[in-house]
């Protein structure tokens, strides 16, 4: 099974809508692996993983860096979390 790999650009509030507006969708997110880029105020999900909290800033300038996070993100091992509403 092929899967796919995103990037969510956000914090913690844009994750869980990403993630629900693709189940809206009926795409199943086994198929689909997520990467975080820390935009969001608070980004705990994203420290959570061991990916930081520090916001990611994200230019012509700095596009390396982008780069080599892309790079990393591609070479992390996978885990698998549960999404649930109370």
């Amino acid at each position: 099974m092929q899967q796919f790999r995103i990037i969510i650009c956000g914090g913690d509030g844009t994750i869980p809508w990403v993630l629900s507006e693709l189940l809206k969708k009926n795409i199943d997110l086994t198929r689909i692996v997520i990467g975080i880029l820390p935009i969001g105020t608070g980004n705990d999900f994203s420290r959570s993983l061991g990916w930081g909290s520090e916001t990611t800033i994200v230019s012509k300038k700095n596009f390396k860096d982008f780069s080599l996070l892309v790079k990393r993100w591609m070479n992390a091992r996978v885990g698998f979390y549960d999404m649930w509403d109370v």
